[in-house]
């Protein structure tokens, strides 16, 4: 594999990480079961635990739901800002 190639996949898996991370961290901050918020959410069920174990991403239109139920910007979700700003700005 060339050089770039796995400079490129690297930075792509710190990026994943780094989602998975906050949205993990608005899951923890709300002490509700990952069953509850799946359902509240409307996300598939055992999205969430796939997530935290690194089995599976979340997609674009999952982030979007996590965003607008959490009340945050996806900017945030997607680490492009660090505070969690409204859904609707």
């Amino acid at each position: 594999m060339s050089t770039i190639l796995t400079v490129v996949l690297r930075y792509f898996e710190i990026f994943i990480m780094s989602i998975v991370q906050r949205v993990t961290k608005l899951f923890d901050e709300s002490k509700k079961s990952d069953y509850l918020l799946e359902k509240e959410i409307g996300l598939k069920q055992k999205s969430i635990s796939n997530w935290r174990r690194g089995l599976a991403n979340p997609a674009t239109d999952s982030i979007a739901k996590i965003a607008k139920y959490f009340d945050v910007s996806a900017d945030y979700i997607l680490g492009l800002i660090d505070e969690p700003k409204s859904y609707d700005r």
